[in-house]
């Protein structure tokens, strides 16, 4: 086993487990410390070859060659476990990126409504303006039109009224005229057509002079001038009278309807004029109120876009972020997971090279010859040591300052040293343990 300050240090009762699982637990089930597995691989190698047991030094390749066909599994399974998740990474990074693509597109597509719909409202505010403006001078046309309407109407009445007493004044003066030429019913009709202003001067000259022989009914029709004229002498006064007063009847009565008529023009013409302002200012509201409906949905509509772009802009930073933590993720452990390939294959490698030390004749040979020397001659343990330490020792020891340095691990060179100064004691007593313990299985 491994720690913080080098070797440690199991007893026989702490580890009652086969030595292939010991080893195993050296191993910790993986290969995170393999600098140091080695190095106590090929330990153990070396004390087996010290106890000059081929059997023991055949038992800990097989255990070494056990531990790197798990390795090549662990590595084989750590790539399938690794494309399953190298998969995950892929399939996963091409959804957020499709789905970042699509709410990058929403957000353009809805800043354009918005900008859209903003840019509409200002044109509808602007028309709107212009709608308010036009209805109000309608408006002031139309009051304009009315109040002139009324002012012709009320000249229109008052000259009708004054044609209509003219038309009744002059009527009467006929009634009365074919009734009775004389009486003061006669001169009083007389009279009333002669001060009506739109009789015309000289059918007042003649009635002035019908009347001249009444110098009083002269004065009071304010004909004074015509006090000194002879009398007319017509040859049928009368008739002419009637027959000037019918004329100048029918002279009234066409002047009215003229002025009926041209008020019915006038009339139709306002009203022509006012049932156009009232369209237009009619057709100015419906339009001014559809417009302020339209901007009054544009800006629910604006308000709304907004909400979605805020969320779509919320949903893409959260996207962005996730695949940016993933990336980094994936990455990592894609390096990682590298890393430990690229170990684990050092560390086979590292295995390997020991199970051909300790499979080489050398070795083997030398444990042969040995073990034959200590059965018949009983050679100490110190004497063992010291047949093993030259040739074997001394090559674990430069296997391990080769690791030491492609490794950069201080450890590895600790043990080179500790090798080379044959300082194995704690080491050595484990293993022979581990030896003890298995030769008793």
């Amino acid at each position: 086993g491994s720690g913080s300050g080098g070797l440690k240090v199991w007893s026989v009762a702490s580890l009652p487990l086969p030595l292939d699982e010991h080893l195993q637990v050296f191993s910790g089930g993986s290969y995170t410390h393999s600098n140091m597995r080695v190095a106590v691989a090929l330990a153990l190698g070396a004390y087996a070859h010290e106890q000059q047991s081929a059997g023991a030094v055949q038992k800990v390749v097989q255990l070494l060659e056990n531990m790197i066909s798990k390795g090549r599994a662990e590595m084989q399974d750590e790539q399938v476990k690794f494309a399953a998740y190298s998969e995950f990474c892929d399939n996963t990074s091409a959804s957020k990126k499709a789905a970042i693509a699509r709410e990058a597109e929403e957000i353009e597509n809805l800043s354009a409504e918005m900008e859209k719909l903003q840019a509409d409202g200002e044109e509808l505010r602007r028309e709107i303006k212009g709608l308010g403006t036009d209805e109000d001078k309608w408006s002031t046309e139309l009051s304009e039109a009315t109040a002139q309407r009324k002012k012709e109407r009320k000249v229109y009445q008052e000259e009708h009224a004054d044609l209509s007493e003219s038309v009744d004044a002059i009527e009467r003066a006929i009634m009365v005229m074919k009734k009775q030429a004389q009486g003061s019913q006669a001169k009083d009709a007389l009279i009333q057509v002669a001060e009506n202003s739109r009789v015309p001067d000289d059918v007042k000259q003649v009635i002035a002079s019908f009347l001249v022989n009444d110098p009083e009914d002269a004065k009071a029709m304010g004909l004074a001038q015509f006090q000194n004229m002879e009398s007319v002498n017509l040859a049928n006064p009368l008739d002419g009278i009637v027959g000037m007063l019918e004329k100048l009847h029918d002279k009234f009565r066409a002047q009215v309807k003229d002025l009926e008529k041209e008020e019915m023009n006038a009339q139709h013409s306002y009203e022509m004029v006012k049932m156009d302002l009232d369209n237009q200012v009619k057709g100015a509201q419906k339009r001014r109120n559809d417009k302020e409906r339209r901007v009054s949905n544009g800006a629910k509509r604006v308000a709304k876009a907004k909400a979605e772009l805020q969320e779509s802009q919320a949903t893409k930073a959260e996207d962005e972020t996730y695949l940016d933590d993933l990336t980094a993720e994936c990455h990592q452990k894609r390096d990682a997971f590298q890393s430990r390939q690229q170990l684990r294959s050092q560390e086979l490698e590292a295995i390997e090279e020991a199970v051909k030390i300790l499979s080489s004749p050398e070795v083997s040979g030398s444990a042969d010859k040995h073990l034959g020397l200590a059965q018949k001659k009983g050679a100490s343990f110190a004497q063992l040591r010291s047949v093993v330490q030259n040739p074997v020792q001394r090559r674990i020891a430069a296997f391990l300052t080769s690791q030491a340095v492609r490794f950069h691990n201080d450890d590895l060179a600790q043990l080179a040293d500790r090798v080379s100064a044959d300082v194995f004691a704690n080491v050595k007593k484990m293993i022979k343990d581990m030896m003890r313990k298995l030769q008793e299985q």
